[in-house]
């Protein structure tokens, strides 16, 4: 158990996907996740309406989650838009996502509060997309003006840099890059600078925009063993036995995070709670997990919660939908939830993944699925993944008796009351990080 007194509490959350956007007015994502709606679309189909000719390119993966119709101007202030006129979407993304939430928060930013007051960002490849037209242009004209805007585009910490800007605010603003993990392992610092008292309240962002041909290619062209894309019509199927790869996703998650003392003093209203957490490697392959340490991960994260793993209802998975990838993430499920010792009797535990619905948005992928959970224990709602069964290895992992099965939801969603849950995320590099949260 953690050595503070302190308490973390979510006072806000927001969402950009290819489900559309969660905010103050509007949950247009969630809404559609709880119907199980896909926000997938044929891969050529997409790049033929941004006009990009991808014929001699080869791409096989069938299928992408992108944002549609992403109009910043709806979102952020027009002086801040005119002042900034290039900004890669990665960090477009993350601004979008930002403002979500702190108008659901409404944290109003003063100056005798704004050094309180951080950021945290995780992505996995930052302005990737900048790097890539930036050096297309190179190839073709040198250097030139094009060129002008792409170091502060392609910086990681870019979209932290200018969230602090357009809030104001003051603390440390800083960004991990953890791969797949990146945004869970952000929201596991933020938390850590709140007990530490170095920090009242962090705005916590994930954010990706990994769509162009020449990144998808790249995930493309790795095999099984490494997690490809999938490359079967209709895309990613966590945890079922046709599944064959991820679908790349793009967009943004971010959180409020705030100690619960300070939220009281400044009139926030919490809707969850941050109880415990845990990062730590696998150590032993860089695109392979280890289901012993993700397994180690869990454990430390509940009882970083002062929980045991019957407290648990609900686990949002990483579940990319990779044949081995979700066959190592059901076997630690299983060795913290089945092979513990104790009695699962009592209630279900009721596992989903978000990436069934909005593909893999990387280093996005961990607190978007932290937003899902939040208002997965606050509606009592699990939302589906789609028209199949699990794969019986997975909900039995290692040919285990036939009595004792994971409750992985796909067909149809559950209603149910969760008091605390746990969320999972699992990056390229053996890095893995699962986080506890609480209903309030």
């Amino acid at each position: 158990m953690r050595n503070s007194d302190k308490r973390i509490v979510v006072c806000g959350v927001g969402a950009l996907t290819s489900l559309g956007i969660l905010g103050a007015s509007t949950e247009e994502f969630w809404n559609s996740a709880k119907e199980g709606v896909s926000g997938f679309q044929p891969i050529h189909e997409y790049y033929a309406s941004k006009k990009i000719d991808t014929s001699d390119k080869a791409i096989k993966a069938s299928t992408i989650a992108p944002l549609r119709n992403f109009e910043p101007a709806r979102f952020l202030r027009a002086d801040f838009l005119r002042e900034n006129r290039r900004l890669d979407p990665c960090i477009l993304y993350g601004l979008t996502a930002a403002a979500l939430t702190m108008e659901m928060s409404g944290l109003k930013i003063t100056e005798e509060n704004s050094h309180a007051i951080g950021v945290k960002v995780g992505t996995g490849l930052g302005g990737g997309l900048s790097f890539e037209t930036g050096l297309n242009s190179f190839q073709e004209r040198g250097r030139s003006r094009h060129l002008y805007n792409t170091v502060q585009n392609v910086m990681g910490n870019a979209t932290a840099g200018h969230a602090s800007i357009y809030f104001g605010m003051k603390g440390s603003s800083s960004t991990t890059m953890a791969a797949c993990a990146s945004s869970a392992y952000a929201v596991t610092e933020a938390c850590d600078k709140i007990l530490l008292g170095r920090a009242q309240a962090m705005l916590v962002i994930g954010s990706e925009a990994s769509t162009s041909p020449f990144i998808i290619a790249c995930f493309d062209s790795m095999g099984v063993e490494s997690g490809a894309l999938s490359r079967k019509p209709g895309g990613s199927l966590p945890f079922s036995p046709d599944r064959d790869g991820f679908v790349m996703g793009e967009g943004a998650g971010a959180v409020l995070l705030v100690e619960a003392e300070w939220a009281r003093q400044n009139g926030l209203k919490p809707i969850a709670e941050i109880l415990g957490y845990c990062e730590n490697s696998g150590a032993t392959h860089m695109v392979q997990p280890n289901p012993i340490e993700a397994a180690y991960g869990m454990r430390q994260a509940i009882a970083d919660a002062g929980l045991t793993v019957e407290d648990i209802d609900y686990i949002n998975a990483h579940g990319t939908g990779t044949p081995i990838g979700d066959q190592a993430e059901t076997e630690a499920l299983w060795k913290v939830f089945m092979e513990s010792g104790t009695s699962r009797a009592r209630k279900k535990l009721y596992i989903n993944s978000t990436k069934a619905l909005i593909g893999h948005t990387c280093g996005a992928a961990g607190i978007l699925e932290l937003v899902t959970t939040v208002l997965a224990l606050r509606d009592g709602f699990v939302h589906p993944m789609g028209n199949y069964d699990p794969d019986p290895r997975c909900i039995s992992p290692n040919g285990h008796a036939e009595g004792n099965k994971l409750a992985i939801i796909t067909r149809e969603p559950v209603r149910a009351e969760l008091r605390y849950a746990l969320s999972n995320s699992f990056g390229f590099g053996d890095q893995d990080a699962s986080i506890v949260v609480g209903r309030l």
